[in-house]
């Protein structure tokens, strides 16, 4: 649990070595051991009612009621501690490492802050807060709480390791590869894994001779891993040596046939060498291994494209952008392949929909399109283009069935990653409708383009909505924040 923390022996003064079957933190232990939560945590208590502890011993004690769900004595404990030990920033860095760890992140920071005051050059304290800004999604604090600790001791392997991919997340790629340099140092060069993120940081950065030499290192001492393979034959396609890369990859492939990154590269040394088809046949594979990466889609758009499939390359950059929605690579591939603007048929016109139908987000309305839609009882995908970013509708015969925006997408994996109820999985869905149609729905700048599956006749899955009643869901909500808004008779 407290992670910050060096590894401690159990043991303080006056409870002698905890390692005794004899003394009460074993028997707790061995209490919480057998399953018998309330007398261990009875007797780990009791313990601390004995005499005078150390703080080493009243964290141990912590950590163990945390790891058997014991949390609120734990947290209790920890406060305690902060207290009884307010001169050692251990303890409020046990402190903060606990809330952080039970999703109280920023609680956690002013913790670690309020023991920084005190204790500058703490390293633990400067770990949690780290810790505790980077789950807050708050890099640059997260960065100079690393750094902090780093110029105090450069040569800390965990604290250059972490900094590392923060630093490529903001932009700093000089020091991302000098983090990783700094990690390939500290190991000596022994950790594959360290040499292999510190090549292929160097072959993206355009350093192609050594980051060729030192993923060839990594194979010659991995001789039989696809991956490392992989990986070495991806830089020399960076470096521009296609053919070496090609068996680079298929070496790769014989290693392990299952593997998208080694199709996902064949597919891009194919379409180097203008083999669209033999690349489109890659991306395929690419997608089918790894349906949840936007590379295997996304080429295989552009793939198809270049093969003169116009529906084809749309309807893969259609799953690619439903993945990555503010994508601007998927999006600009998208405007390439759209058809001129063509206002969609009113009610009056012929129910039969032209192959696709695009027009101006300032002309029609979400609402407007999605009530044409389901009229004409269409199945396709319905694709919002702007400066936002992508937004992808789906429908089946008039039906919406799943939506997505930029950094909202329709959780396909609710039933998998969690137990849910058929009415809990629907209420779900349809929130997320209302959410991301939502935010769609106030888009002016951009156009929308429909594109009709090929098989029209789909059946209705078993969760959809009604277009209708989700936007006049959306109308209510609207209303009431409108109401919540203005003042009341009393406050005028």
């Amino acid at each position: 649990m407290f992670r910050s923390r060096p590894a401690r022996s159990r043991a303080s003064a006056n409870q002698g070595a905890v390692s005794a079957a004899d003394t009460p933190y074993a028997q707790g232990v061995a209490a919480f051991a057998r399953g018998d939560l309330e007398t261990g945590r009875r007797i780990l208590l009791q313990s601390l009612q004995s005499g005078p502890v150390t703080l080493d011993y009243v964290l141990d004690v912590a950590e163990q009621l945390d790891s058997v769900g014991f949390t609120a004595e734990a947290d209790q404990l920890l406060r305690r501690a902060v207290d009884l030990f307010a001169h050692r920033p251990q303890a409020k860095a046990a402190l903060a490492e606990f809330l952080a760890a039970h999703g109280k992140e920023s609680d956690a920071v002013l913790i670690a802050l309020e023991g920084l005051q005190a204790h500058p050059n703490n390293l633990e304290l400067h770990a949690v807060a780290a810790r505790a800004h980077e789950m807050l999604g708050a890099l640059p604090e997260a960065s100079h709480h690393l750094g902090a600790i780093l110029a105090i001791d450069a040569d800390d392997l965990e604290a250059n390791q972490r900094l590392a991919p923060i630093l490529e997340r903001l932009g700093d790629r000089a020091g991302f590869i000098r983090c990783l340099r700094r990690a390939v140092s500290l190991t000596g060069g022994e950790d594959p894994d360290a040499v292999t993120a510190l090549g292929i940081a160097l072959s993206q950065d355009g350093q192609h001779g050594e980051a060729v030499d030192l993923l060839s290192e990594v194979a010659r001492r991995r001789p039989h891993v696809s991956a490392v393979r992989a990986d070495l034959a991806m830089a020399q396609l960076a470096a521009g040596d296609v053919r070496e890369a090609l068996a680079g990859f298929t070496e790769a492939l014989r290693l392990d046939d299952q593997s998208a990154q080694a199709y996902c590269g064949m597919g891009l040394c194919y379409q180097q060498l203008h083999r669209w088809h033999d690349a489109a046949e890659a991306f395929r594979r690419t997608e089918a291994l790894a349906p949840a990466l936007t590379a295997g889609p996304f080429n295989l758009g552009l793939a198809l494209s270049e093969l003169g499939d116009r529906e084809g390359g749309m309807t893969a950059l259609l799953r690619a952008a439903a993945l990555a929605p503010e994508d601007p690579e998927i999006r600009e591939a998208m405007e390439s392949l759209q058809m001129e603007p063509a206002a969609p048929p009113g009610p009056q016109d012929s129910p039969n929909l032209p192959a696709r139908f695009t027009g101006d987000l300032k002309t029609f309305q979400l609402a407007d399109v999605l009530e044409f839609l389901r009229v004409q009882n269409q199945t396709g995908t319905l694709v919002l283009s702007s400066g936002h970013g992508l937004g992808v509708i789906r429908l089946v015969r008039g039906q919406l069935t799943s939506a997505s925006a930029p950094g909202m997408r329709l959780a396909e994996t609710l039933l998998r990653d969690r137990v849910l109820s058929a009415d809990q999985l629907r209420r779900a869905v349809f929130q997320q409708l209302l959410d991301v149609l939502g935010k769609l729905s106030i888009w002016r700048d951009g156009g929308f383009s429909f594109h009709p599956a090929p098989s029209p006749d789909l059946p209705l899955p078993a969760i959809h909505f009604n277009p209708q009643a989700v936007m006049l869901e959306l109308t209510r909500l609207a209303d009431e924040r409108k109401k919540a808004a203005l003042p009341s008779q009393e406050d005028q």
